[in-house]
């Protein structure tokens, strides 16, 4: 029997909030949102906001929430794209997630659940607990043994900060070890496997596959350079990829332009499948 949800955070894409009673405001900001996403925005909202009040949903709308306010609520509603699923998935740890494709004409929106013209009908659903879900893994890290508080669900990418410069590091899966050059290493769950680590030379994998696949862009074979072991393959449970940064200007790239964080050199970075996988309403 389904989880009963009553209680619903709504993020929408981009610009600026202003609340005003049952209206709301967006002013687009750092030209994140252009007239044509507007306007699909606004409409969107609309209907999202008609069904939620006549279901007799609790919802709250936000446009930059963190992870305390996440864990109030029962589901986390995104208007908007992918990115805007990808952003506010970083923050959730057990909340379920379902996206609304605001602007289907020019959006691919290939982890949202549903368009605009389906909103009503996926309510009335939900109100009567009659949803199916989709589990979806997620990317753990740490950083020399501290863990970040992101858990990016496509993938990541340890390079230089410089997308012409090389990338120097250690490498370790389980018994084995190497130095390595190269353009940067992805590593990427089921769902991100169809998309930037595919363009590279990956492996498409099933949903349903609890594991991780990285890849080694362009490894660096010049100089006498030994023949590299760890160039490609899969990150089982309870299995760790480790880096070791040999960069002074490097960084951890999540979920494409989604988030950055910076690395020092010497950091020890560890990669393997989070015990924080997100529930998705499909």
């Amino acid at each position: 029997m389904n989880k009963e949800i009553s209680k619903i955070l709504v993020v929408p894409k981009g610009g600026r909030f202003v609340p005003g009673g049952r209206k709301r405001f967006f002013y687009p900001d750092s030209g994140e949102l252009n007239e044509s996403d507007y306007q699909a925005l606004t409409a969107t909202l609309d209907v999202l906001e008609k069904n939620l009040i006549k279901n007799d949903f609790d919802y709250t709308v936000v446009l930059k929430p963190d992870r305390k306010i996440m864990s109030r609520f029962d589901l986390v509603i995104t208007v908007g794209g992918d990115g805007t699923f990808l952003r506010t998935a970083h923050l959730v740890e057990n909340t379920p997630m379902m996206g609304i494709n605001s602007n289907p004409k020019v959006s691919i929106g290939a982890l949202l659940s549903i368009k605009p013209s389906q909103i009503e009908k996926k309510l009335i659903a939900i109100k009567k607990g009659n949803y199916k879900t989709l589990v979806r893994q997620r990317i753990g890290i740490t950083v020399n043994g501290k863990k970040l508080p992101v858990y990016p669900l496509n993938d990541i990418l340890f390079a230089n900060n410089s997308p012409a410069a090389m990338s120097r590091y250690q490498v370790k899966l389980v018994r084995h070890k190497e130095n390595q050059r190269s353009s940067g290493v992805w590593v990427a769950t089921s769902s991100g496997s169809t998309a930037a680590i595919k363009a590279a030379g990956g492996r498409p994998m099933p949903l349903s596959k609890k594991m991780l696949q990285y890849l080694v862009r362009e490894p660096y074979k010049g100089l006498g350079e030994k023949k590299y072991k760890i160039l490609r393959g899969f990150i089982e449970m309870h299995e760790e990829l480790v880096f070791i940064n040999e960069m002074h200007r490097a960084g951890l790239f999540l979920d494409g332009t989604q988030g950055h964080f910076s690395l020092a050199y010497g950091d020890k970075i560890s990669v393997f499948l989070s015990r924080f996988p997100l529930t998705t309403l499909l």
